[in-house]
Formats: C-alpha cells, structure tokens, sequence
C-alpha cells in the first residue's frame, strides 16, 4: 500500500481563482471503482524528484447511473514541512505549513537546522515577485547534512486544492535554492491502490490513467467526462454524460442476468412479503461500500420490514442511513433489489422504505 504526505491546512489566505473545472465520472466496469485524481508534473527549476501527491477520490458503485464528479477549483497551494521521514515512495510525510499562492508570487521557507527538531517557518505573505506564468519557494541556508545525520527530512510542495481535497506533488528540497514553478493544468484520471495523501511515482500514475489537457479537453462550461469501460480501457470526450450513457453502464450488469431476475432488478421492485432470502448484499449507495455480501434475510408482516445479517461489528449499518439492498428469494429465485433506509442496527439489521 503506498503511502502519501499529508496536509494539515491552517492559516491559509489568498485569492481564489475564478476558473473551476468539473470532471464527470462513468463506471463502466460491474465491480466498484475508487476514482483519483492527479495533477501533472510541473515544471520546477533545480530539477528535484517529484512525486505524485493526492487525496482527491471518489468510489463509485459498478456500473453506475448515477451522476458522479470531480469538482476543481484552481486554488493553488504551496506546502513546507520536516520530519523523520525522508521523502520517498512508501514513506509518510507531514506538510507542517500550507498557504494559497498565486501566480508571479515567491514564498521564503525557512527550514531549522537540528537540534532541536522543528518544522519549517512559513510566512502568512509572500514576499518578492516571481516571473509572469510561474510562482517560487526560495529556500534559506540550512545545515542539511547536519539534519540527515540527525535524521531529519524537509519536504516541499506544490499543488491544488480540491473541494474533494490536495493535488500536487512533493520533493526534496535543498538549502539556499529558489524553486521557481510552471504550473500545467493536466490531470491524471485514475484507478486503484492509492492512499490518500501520500506520496506515488509520477510516471506510473499517467501511464494508466485518463490524461486530460484543459486547453483542449474541456468544453466551453469546462466540463468533461471520463469513462472507465467494462475492459479497464479509458476514454473522455467534452461535456457531460448523456444520460443514455449513464443507462448503458446499467443495462451492462442486466445483461449478465437471467431474464427473471433481470426484470425484477431493471423495475427496481421491493421485496414480497413473508419471504426468505439468500445471497444478501448491502451496499453504500454513495460510495459504492459493501457492508454485507452473501447474507440471509426475511420480510414479516406486510413486507414494510426487511431484516437481514450477519453483519460483522465493523460493518453494521448507521441508523436513518439509506442503504442500496440487493436479495434472492429462496422460493422465485428472482433477484430483488431497493433502496431502504436502516431502523435498527445490529448483527442482524432492519430496513423499511
């Protein structure tokens, strides 16, 4: 599992910028997806290593309808920070400043030398101007031997901040350097094993992912739409889904089942009464999490209660929570599914409509 640098935002000023891009989100595939969102590299003087940076994600339920987004307000974000960890995959890292800055701004980062260990100082300001289209961090002249041998670590970056979160990447940097900032506004579109602010390899992320340039790949509203297929291939065109795409992603997984069990599902009927069910599955219709598979299940009375486990204790259902329930029942073998809101929480659990 990588492991990311993390942000802690306090103090934080600037002018928010007026450009927001929205990126719509099509799972094709029948299994959940968790989404990610990347910024590209970009172009930092003094050449330093970067690597990829973010906790923007979203999950998003196997061949979805519904309607899903990244939400991106270009707020750029410069972050200083030291720790025991030096920078590098699989390590974690802890930002301990961040501030919004914007174009042709240059921000002093004056880093300790050890001892004692103590985070870097930032100020609330910048203090100089950068060149047109760039903005810098300039770096004092701190004893960076002195500190590895104490093994302790700087880290620098450089990103956006998101509605979902940070995007950006993260360095090492050395002392008495100005790093001097191109922006490029390309993202990565992507699936998998990430963890949430922490640090990837830059490379590996844009060779599997839905690369989207925002001086030709968004339309005149700067919206976007990337679709992750059935086969794990991607592709993106301009706008927003239509919603006979958003159909197409349903009708996928109702073609895998049989003709009865189909109809159930496509009419998106509720559970009969006084029944018995198998193969019980109870998912987050937000976020696509499955708390409950291959469970069993009954409906009692008029068929208003639909109760169901075993969940384990780390995955029982939050009362008043409206939950997505997929059933077979024993006697039809047809698959029923809704949407039922939880009324009593436990290892076995009720639902009502």
């Amino acid at each position: 599992m990588l492991k990311l640098a993390r942000f802690h935002v306090s103090n934080i000023r600037g002018q928010l910028m007026a450009t927001k891009y929205i990126i719509y989100l099509v799972n094709q595939n029948v299994n959940a997806q968790l989404f990610w969102a990347f910024l590209s590299a970009p172009m930092v003087s003094n050449n330093p290593q970067v690597f990829a940076n973010s906790s923007t994600n979203l999950r998003i339920p196997g061949s979805s309808s519904d309607l899903n987004n990244f939400t991106i307000p270009v707020q750029y974000v410069i972050g200083a920070g030291a720790s025991n960890n030096a920078v590098g995959l699989n390590i974690t890292i802890t930002s301990n400043a961040t501030r919004n800055a914007n174009l042709q701004e240059l921000w002093q980062v004056a880093y300790a030398t050890t001892p004692p260990n103590q985070g870097p100082i930032v100020p609330q300001q910048p203090t100089e101007k950068s060149p047109s289209n760039t903005l810098a961090m300039r770096t004092n002249a701190f004893d960076q031997p002195l500190n590895h041998t104490n093994e302790w670590y700087e880290n620098m970056s450089f990103g956006i901040k998101t509605a979902e979160g940070f995007m950006g990447v993260t360095w090492k940097p050395d002392p008495s350097k100005t790093y001097t900032i191109t922006p490029k506004l390309n993202f990565y579109i992507t699936v998998g094993d990430y963890s949430s602010s922490s640090l990837a390899d830059i490379n590996s992320v844009a060779n599997n992912s839905a690369m989207l340039d925002t001086s030709i790949d968004f339309d005149l509203n700067n919206t976007c739409t990337v679709v992750y297929s059935g086969k794990g291939e991607w592709s993106h065109f301009k706008g927003r889904p239509t919603q006979e795409l958003l159909a197409t992603a349903k009708n996928q997984i109702l073609g895998l089942l049989p003709k009865t069990q189909r109809t159930a599902l496509s009419a998106g009927s509720e559970f009969p009464d006084d029944s018995h069910f198998t193969n019980v599955r109870v998912s987050d219709p937000l976020n696509g999490y499955v708390l409950l598979q291959g469970g069993t299940g009954t409906t009692s009375g008029d068929g208003n209660v639909f109760s169901c486990g075993t969940f384990p204790n780390s995955d029982q259902p939050a009362i008043e929570d409206v939950y997505l329930i997929s059933a077979l029942e024993d006697h039809t073998q047809r698959l029923y599914t809704d949407r039922l809101k939880c009324v009593h929480s436990g290892s076995t659990s009720d639902f009502k409509g």
